[in-house]
């Protein structure tokens, strides 16, 4: 981002409005994904930069599926920037009730 750019982090537990996850986004007022890359930045040697390896995002990717997240990112509609999301699965830890 530029200077005087904002940057904005929301967690939201959907657990509590009868969803199964928990949201953490990620949200900026830089520059946007160009279209044409959005759908494949999360691939091993993708990168929008002039000097990038093209694996951050890729690893990224990675780790989110090892807790069996989702990881996603989208542009902005109407202003510049763009949001990544993380969507963690609540995984029910109560007990099991045991019938004797």
């Amino acid at each position: 981002m530029t200077v005087g750019g904002e940057l904005a982090v929301r967690v939201a537990n959907q657990c509590e409005t009868g969803g199964s996850t928990r949201l953490l986004e990620i949200s900026d007022t830089g520059r946007r994904i160009p279209d044409g890359a959005l759908d494949n930045i999360f691939n091993p040697f993708v990168t929008t930069k002039p000097r990038g390896s093209g694996f951050g995002l890729a690893i990224s990717r990675s780790v989110a599926d090892a807790h069996r997240a989702t990881l996603n990112a989208r542009n902005h509609v109407g202003r510049p920037g763009c949001t990544f999301a993380i969507e963690f699965p609540v995984i029910d830890r109560r007990p099991s009730k045991i019938h004797v």
